[in-house]
């Protein structure tokens, strides 16, 4: 072992003595140079070898390489081709070609690497590494899409670039990915190359094969083989397929190219609804709406596909979801008509309309109910809007969403409704939806009792009732809440008896230890704690979770520092403790804090 680590520093010594003669390092840095990379070495060459050991010698020599460069500006030293940071620069390399040799199937290690190659512009060596990786990772799509766009974009070989996406889909045939930047990939190509004729003043189209350029090829017939074999690899994926649409229309010249893909998934997914959204918005995507007119015209034309695709599905969820769709086109038309008053009225109209339809079918997503009713209540059409969300609960009875916009809305509107009416549909709401699932509307239901100035033995219930339903996440969220409002609501004495009896009943939560402290530390209780009592309730917290809250130690130090019968001289006990108690990796936090303490 100290055979190759000698060997390996006599090889520095060129590039050690160069740094001293131009005064980069002095005699005892170089001197700590040499030391440091002796350790590394050695490191380096214990068995079993440690990754992070390669790593902590790269990321020195990516220091000292930092370091070497900005002397050198410092200096004004002159960089040569082979001075000591080119030296420094190969020495990166060979570690990291060592660690890889060890560490393989470390992808993590090998993205460095090729970053390291990027940074430092070493394409040539990118360019092997890239061969490497992906032999040892074929299976990764995003490497072979980073391998083709570094030959394309970097080294500007297109041949290259199309081989390395095509050896990837042979090797990952249904990756989605790949077919995607490689269909991309020929639409660059081709607009590189028409960019490239006119530039050269070229009018008559010649053949590829030669080097030159044909009809078919500028009428970007490549990218429809790639189109059809992407559909082969993966012929069920609707969504696949839509993908190539935005690609295909950042492109001049595609339009023959989409209307194959139209007529694709007219052919394969006519019955399904996001060919006929997709359908209902090519109008906007082609062209772009100028006067009112236009305007009008497109929005015919979208209106038109969209009737016509609820025409042709059958299946109710399709159904539904294709009515979501409509919504939400007519939806976003409001909202971009807002320069024109008039067209913003119609486009509502024809929003109302869409949402009263689909109502009609029965086919309404949760989604469309909430967007419904906001527009209603936006409208000022209140009636319509309660009478929604009692529909909205009726077809999704279990939903809690549905219920807390029905409630909300009930509470938004107000009107005769009483609070005893109301108090009935949040019981129904309570008892329809999954119990463990209840805490939004319980929430729910105790906030609009606070506002509304609900006597306070009808609060009492609410939380009692919500507390009891057996659901721990519910009582540990409630049981903070229902101590806070008995504080506010009755003083410090009643929330005491509180906190007291719900403590009695365990788990306690982490929250509400830290909300009785926090109410009995305050400096507006008249009524203090014996500091027995105090130091009691301190306890219990950090018998229960001392080992995860190094602030609930902070606390109870600051106690016994700041209260009148306080003993200072706890405090260091309490460090001793939170010391022995604290899982390792939140003591050097618990002692930069206990630090600051005065």
């Amino acid at each position: 072992m100290a055979e190759k680590v000698h060997k390996r520093l006599e090889l520095m010594l060129p590039e050690l003595e160069e740094l001293e003669s131009t005064g980069v390092f002095s005699r005892e840095e170089i001197r700590a140079i040499v030391q440091r990379r002796r350790s590394l070495e050695y490191r380096l060459l214990r068995r079993p070898s440690q990754k992070e050991d390669f790593l902590g010698a790269i990321q020195y020599e990516i220091n000292l390489e930092l370091l070497c460069r900005h002397r050198r500006k410092a200096r004004g030293v002159i960089s040569s081709r082979n001075d000591s940071s080119y030296g420094i620069q190969s020495r990166i390399h060979s570690l990291f070609r060592r660690a890889l040799s060890k560490f393989k199937g470390d992808l993590k290690m090998w993205l460095q690497y090729i970053e390291f190659c990027k940074h430092c512009h070493h394409d040539n060596t990118l360019s092997k590494l890239y061969g490497q990786v992906l032999s040892i990772h074929p299976g990764n799509s995003s490497l072979w899409v980073m391998a083709a766009k570094f030959e394309f974009e970097s080294m500007k070989n297109t041949s290259s670039a199309r081989a390395l996406l095509q050896q990837g889909i042979r090797a990952n045939p249904e990756s989605k990915h790949l077919w995607m930047e490689l269909f991309r990939l020929e639409l660059l190509y081709v607009e590189k190359m028409k960019k490239r004729r006119d530039l050269l003043g070229l009018e008559e189209p010649m053949d590829e094969k030669t080097g030159n350029m044909s009809d078919d090829f500028l009428a970007y017939k490549t990218v429809s083989v790639v189109y059809r074999q992407a559909v082969k690899a993966v012929p069920a994926d609707i969504e696949f397929r839509l993908q190539f649409l935005p690609i295909c229309q950042l492109f001049e010249g595609t339009e023959h190219r989409q209307q194959e893909i139209y007529d694709n998934l007219r052919e394969d997914f006519f019955t399904h609804p996001l060919y006929w959204d997709a359908l209902a918005r090519r109008p906007w995507a082609r062209q772009k709406a100028g006067q009112d007119s236009d305007v009008i015209k497109l929005e015919a034309l979208s209106e038109a596909a969209y009737e016509e695709g609820i025409k042709a599905v059958q299946n109710g969820d399709d159904l539904a979801l294709l009515w979501d769709r409509y919504s939400r086109w007519a939806l976003e038309r409001v909202k971009c008509l807002t320069h024109s008053m008039e067209l913003q009225a119609g486009a509502t109209r024809r929003l109302l309309r869409v949402f009263r339809r689909a109502l009609d079918t029965g086919c309404v997503t949760e989604d469309m109910f909430s967007c419904y009713i906001g527009t209603l209540l936006g409208l000022g059409m209140s009636e319509e809007a309660v009478q929604t969300g009692s529909i909205a609960t009726d077809l999704y009875p279990k939903s809690v969403p549905m219920w807390l916009l029905r409630l909300q809305t009930l509470n938004a509107v107000g009107g005769d409704l009483s609070m005893e009416a109301m108090m009935v549909v949040y019981e129904k709401a309570i008892h329809a939806v999954a119990k463990e699932e209840a805490l939004p509307i319980w929430s729910e239901w105790i906030q609009r009792s606070i506002v509304l100035c609900t006597t306070q033995d009808n609060i009492e219930h609410i939380f009692q009732a919500a507390l009891a339903c057996g659901v721990p996440a519910i009582r540990e969220e409630l049981c903070v809440k229902y101590v806070d409002w008995v504080f506010i609501s009755r003083g410090i004495k009643q929330a005491r008896k509180t906190y007291k009896c719900l403590m009695e009943t365990p788990p306690v939560s982490y929250a509400l230890y830290l909300k009785c402290i926090t109410i009995e530390t305050a400096g507006h209780v008249k009524v203090d704690l014996t500091l027995a009592s105090l130091r009691e309730l301190f306890e219990k917290a950090l018998r229960d979770y001392g080992a995860d809250h190094p602030d609930l130690w902070l606390k109870y130090m600051k106690v016994e520092m700041s209260h009148r019968e306080g003993e200072p001289g706890n405090v260091g006990k309490l460090h001793w403790r939170a010391m022995k108690s604290l899982k390792p990796e939140l003591t050097a936090a618990f002692i930069a804090q206990y630090s600051q303490l005065s």
